[in-house]
């Protein structure tokens, strides 16, 4: 868990409002290998084990990729996110570890967080977030610079427009037939393309 990626967490009981704060135990540079992030608020603790964040009441589920993460594929993701301006926080919802590594080889200024436990080798700016079942995202609102999600295990779409700051991109991939009449009851993302492969929003 790259250090600055601390300041984007929220705690997942208290919700968006209340962020955590980091207490390291073995850094590797600026990630934090061994430690925990505590909330102030409720003081639940949550423990980093080999840079993972394992948030209380997490279900460290193995759920497979479902998208077969090609060289295209990630190249198109990449692309439909448009290009980075700097720095740039980007979250990769379950069943997409592949892509997630292939992003932070494509984006090299990006920090990538994979919400799903770590199943193959993860990159050095992939940081692992293990998922609340039920819960909302542990993330700050409109702090997060791109959405990629699976059709087949979406995120919460009203979750992922809360964390994405305003003008940027929700991508996703697979997308199920209903998924336009979905996004758009959120109110705060706006279609910008569609096909088969991927479905591509902007939040507003």
């Amino acid at each position: 868990m790259r250090l600055e990626l601390t300041e984007v967490l929220a705690c997942p009981r208290c919700g968006c409002d209340y962020g955590l704060i980091g207490l390291v135990d073995q850094m590797e540079g600026r990630r934090i290998v061994a430690g925990r992030l505590d909330c102030p608020n409720c003081e639940d603790r949550h423990p980093i084990v080999d840079g993972v964040v394992h948030l209380l009441g997490s279900a460290a589920e193995q759920a497979g990729d479902p998208v077969a993460v090609a060289g295209d594929v990630a190249d198109m993701s990449s692309a439909l996110l448009g290009p980075p301006a700097g720095p740039e926080v980007l979250l990769v919802g379950q069943g997409l570890p592949s892509l997630a590594n292939r992003l932070a080889e494509l984006r090299p200024d990006a920090w990538v967080i994979s919400y799903a436990a770590p199943q193959v080798p993860i990159h050095e700016r992939v940081h692992c977030i293990v998922p609340v079942v039920g819960g909302p995202l542990p993330l700050r609102s409109a702090r997060v610079d791109g959405v990629i999600m699976s059709g087949e295990a979406a995120l919460d779409l009203a979750e992922a427009a809360r964390v994405l700051a305003p003008d940027r991109r929700l991508l996703i991939l697979m997308p199920g037939p209903d998924v336009s009449r979905a996004v758009a009851a959120t109110v705060q993302i706006r279609e910008l393309a569609a096909d088969s492969r991927a479905w591509l929003g902007v939040r507003t």
